[in-house]
């Protein structure tokens, strides 16, 4: 004996879906993804990977921009201001390449 189910019919289906999207509409604090933080496979090492990946290509990109702002002819004081250390501060860490 076949059993009816719900998403059997196109119609029934669509009345469904309709009503539990306004349910979830009308909740005040509707049900977002799952804590990644309680599942036992979390490890929370892959976001500091994470971060410091991001941090690396962050500090790759200021370097570019601030070669970009001295071949425009700007100065060690601007440049500074923009990141928020003195001109001279920026020269020291931006102005030499460190060797190798």
């Amino acid at each position: 004996m076949k059993t009816s189910n719900i998403f059997d019919d196109d119609k029934a289906f669509e009345q469904w879906a309709y009503e539990e999207a306004a349910r979830l509409e009308s909740m005040d604090d509707p049900p977002g993804p799952e804590d990644p933080t309680t599942s036992p496979k979390y490890d929370p090492r892959v976001k500091l990977y994470q971060l410091r990946f991001a941090l690396s290509e962050l500090e790759k990109d200021i370097e570019t921009a601030v070669q970009e702002c001295r071949d425009k002819g700007l100065s060690w004081h601007k440049i500074g201001m923009a990141l928020g250390i003195t001109g001279e501060a920026a020269r020291q860490h931006f102005g030499k390449k460190k060797s190798a």
